[in-house]
């Protein structure tokens, strides 16, 4: 599929996207009025004059602000015609100036796979970037595991997938016990390998892929926050927005799984959910700082002196972080605004404000039950922000390395 013939509509922003590079959108130059030239603007807000909707009716984009003003060709038969804004009566001139047919991408019966055959999927943007299914089944059911980011390709059978005519569903090679689906955790959808679950509730996904995105029941799957060139992000699901983080290149390897089963071993299950197991570690900020907790629950940010206070253990038990020092206490969110949490250390409970994620042993800290969440550095506190997809630590401070002791 060439994105220089394809737009997307964006519902949220009612914006007509360009696909080739999705920061541009049509705009309307010159106020609304007859006259105003239409044309690729640039921008991350898109203005009220800028904004479209379809009318399968009359087959016109009207502006969603002055309704009776439409995009408009004057002589949609010349190659290189500019648009304009018009009044959408079109009592002079060719109606058909107007007219503009939307045709959607079509699957075909296997949904844009090639039944039985394998293959991967790599990032668009970066193509040391592929998808796989991780060993990670914390949070789930115990057949089931999350896809996620392979960041250092190996071409491994996990990292292989193929479209199962029978069933209707994507399968990974490795894991291909059961299809390849979603589960909502918070408010994210998450991939996962439904494994012998999917004979509890039918929960496989609407698995579709149009030669850019990998559409899972009219969502797109990509890195979680959009975090790139980050080993075990988890894959999330999440309105189509055109950046680069959602496309994906379908490289086929010309093997058939009906006459090819894969050699390596199905691993077993790992539910430390990225923290070290089995020994004291340190988590460690940006400008030598690490995570400390007092005596009355405050977590706070300080310089690194190696201390019990700086060291924290994973309980394969409960699931939490607890700290070496105060027994019994376990790194908590609490709420402290609009998308925001404040961590303390309190007792604990095993509930989902005690619950952490880490991809891996060096970059972002994850909520557990809302992957959109990650943990931020601001001042001497310890917060959970929303993640953005910035790398930039020194801007971000969301990076975060835990060192064994």
């Amino acid at each position: 599929m060439s994105p220089n013939n394809y737009w997307f509509y964006d519902d949220n922003k009612k914006a007509i996207r360009f696909l080739g590079k999705h920061r541009l959108h049509l705009g309307v130059v010159g106020g609304l009025r007859e006259g105003s030239r239409v044309r690729l603007v640039k921008g991350k807000t898109v203005r009220r004059q800028d904004q479209f909707i379809y009318s399968s009716t009359d087959m016109k984009f009207h502006n969603y602000v002055k309704k009776d003003l439409c995009i408009t060709f004057r002589n949609p038969n010349r190659n290189g015609e500019r648009m304009t804004l018009s009044r959408c009566t079109c009592k002079a001139g060719n109606p058909a100036s107007q007219e503009i047919l939307v045709k959607y991408f079509k699957f075909d019966n296997n949904n844009g796979f090639k039944p039985y055959e394998l293959f991967t999927l790599r990032s668009a943007a970066d193509q040391r970037m592929g998808l796989k299914i991780s060993n990670d089944g914390s949070l789930l059911l115990p057949s089931q595991r999350y896809a996620k980011v392979a960041y250092g390709v190996k071409n491994s059978d996990d990292e292989k997938f193929f479209w199962d005519p029978s069933t209707k569903c994507l399968r990974n090679f490795l894991n291909r016990e059961g299809c390849v689906g979603t589960v909502q955790q918070g408010c994210g959808t998450q991939m996962v390998s439904l494994g012998a679950s999917e004979d509890a509730g039918r929960t496989c996904a609407d698995a579709k892929f149009d030669g850019t995105f990998l559409w899972m029941n009219g969502k797109v799957a990509q890195p979680q926050g959009g975090y790139m060139k980050t080993n075990n992000i988890h894959i999330a699901l999440s309105d189509m927005n055109g950046e680069m983080s959602q496309r994906w290149v379908l490289k086929k390897l010309g093997v058939n799984v009906k006459t090819t089963k894969s050699r390596q071993s199905l691993p077993a299950a790992d539910g430390s959910m990225g923290w070290p197991a089995g020994r004291p570690f340190e988590i460690r900020a940006t400008r030598g700082q690490a995570v400390t907790v007092a005596s009355n629950g405050r977590v706070y940010l300080r310089r690194r002196n190696g201390a019990a206070d700086q060291q924290f253990f994973f309980d394969t038990r409960t699931k939490t972080i607890q700290s070496r020092r105060f027994r019994g206490l376990a790194l908590t969110s609490a709420k402290s605004g609009k998308d925001r949490f404040r961590i303390s250390a309190k007792k604990v409970t095993r509930t989902s404000p005690q619950l952490f994620t880490k991809p891996t042993s060096a970059g972002i800290v994850q909520m557990a039950a809302n992957k959109n969440f990650v943990w931020k550095a601001t001042n001497s506190s310890l917060m959970v922000v929303r993640g953005n997809g910035d790398r930039n630590w020194n801007r971000s401070r969301t990076y975060f390395q835990t060192v064994n002791r």
